[in-house]
Parts: C-alpha cells; structure tokens; sequence
C-alpha cells in the first residue's frame, strides 16, 4: 500500500519538474525571439498556453511566427501531457503482432 502511494508521488513530482521545465524553456524561447516584450507577460502567455486556459495578456497578437508556433506546440503538449508524450516517445518498443493459438489439449 505504502509502495503504491510512493509510485504516484514519484510520478506526481516528476509530472510538476517536467511541466515546470517546458514552461520555463517555452518562456525562454519567447524571450529571445521576441526581446521587446516584457518577461513577465511572456511567462504569463507561456503558462497560459501550458495550462490551455484561453487567457492572455495581450502579446499574443503581435508576436512572430515562430513564438506562435512555440505556443502552439506548448498548447498541445500541456493538453496531451508532458508526461504522455515523452513516455511515447521513449517506449517506442516493437510489437510482435503475430499470435499463435493456445489450446488445451486433453489426453486420455
């Protein structure tokens, strides 16, 4: 039982390190690719994304391209979850597909 409830921590925590990671790597990249703006509307605009909330603080409209695109691929990895998407990525494991029937066979 105990075990059970240190596997979720260890996973709940390891969910909060990477999702703070991507919000702060996304909040970088905005930063150097749009150096005008302020930090703290680009960690809002970041977190937002992140979040899928649908708020903003009014950068989104005037940034480049390129930031939205980064947002954009903020926004579906904050849906999908971090989690799930480097899991997926990692556990790219060959499936045998091919199965072979089991039968009992009764002698006697």
């Amino acid at each position: 039982m105990e075990e059970d409830f240190q596997k979720k921590q260890y996973k709940a925590f390891t969910l909060l390190c990477i999702s703070m990671m991507l919000v702060l790597t996304t909040t970088i990249i905005l930063t150097i690719t749009e150096p005008d703006k302020l930090f703290i509307n680009l960690l809002y605009e970041a977190t937002s994304a992140f979040a899928t909330v649908g708020l903003t603080a009014g950068v989104t409209q005037s940034i480049g391209s390129l930031s939205k695109v980064v947002l954009i691929i903020t926004m579906y990895l904050g849906r999908v979850g971090a989690l799930t998407v480097i899991l997926a990525v990692i556990n790219k494991k060959k499936k045998n597909r091919i199965k072979y029937p089991e039968a009992k066979i009764l002698i006697g």
